[in-house]
């Protein structure tokens, strides 16, 4: 039971890194979305 306890208490900091991860990246490519479509709009022609 206590072999049970320690690994739902390990999945769920494993869980929350992997959340904080995905956040991160998500946050990168939201940056980057916004850079690029500054970038296309200053280029129109």
């Amino acid at each position: 039971m206590q072999e049970l306890k320690t690994d739902k208490k390990f999945l769920k900091e494993e869980n929350r890194q992997l959340r904080q991860r995905d956040e991160k990246w998500m946050q990168i490519l939201m940056e980057m979305q916004t850079q690029l479509v500054g970038f296309l709009s200053k280029n129109k022609t």
